[in-house]
């Protein structure tokens, strides 16, 4: 089994929170189980940080039987379309914003 986490770090706008949330929730998260190969989809949101670390708001956890099923969902339609739209995603939502991918192995 190996998960891929997609973590969002940076500052969502003021007063966005809860919008940028429901996005997240009714556009991205029905693409993101549309990605071939994927058992689980967790998306997961922060509700507290730690005040020395730094701002992560979202994290999104996929995980996939094995690395075919990784490639699989990576050529996938589905994220081809999540990916264009993070431009405007960041744009409406966050004051700055980097995005990094991790895979794990149980």
């Amino acid at each position: 089994m190996i998960t891929r986490i997609a973590i969002f770090e940076g500052t969502v706008k003021s007063g966005r929170e809860a919008e940028m949330r429901s996005f997240v929730n009714d556009e991205f998260a029905p693409l993101w189980r549309q990605f071939a190969g994927a058992d689980e989809v967790r998306v997961l949101f922060a509700s507290k940080l730690d005040p020395q670390g730094p701002v992560i708001p979202c994290i999104l956890q996929i995980t996939y039987p094995n690395k075919a099923a990784i490639e699989q969902a990576m050529a996938s339609s589905a994220r081809q379309m999540s990916r264009e739209m993070l431009p405007a995603f960041y744009e409406q939502f966050f004051e700055d914003v980097r995005l990094y991918h991790y895979e794990f192995t149980s």
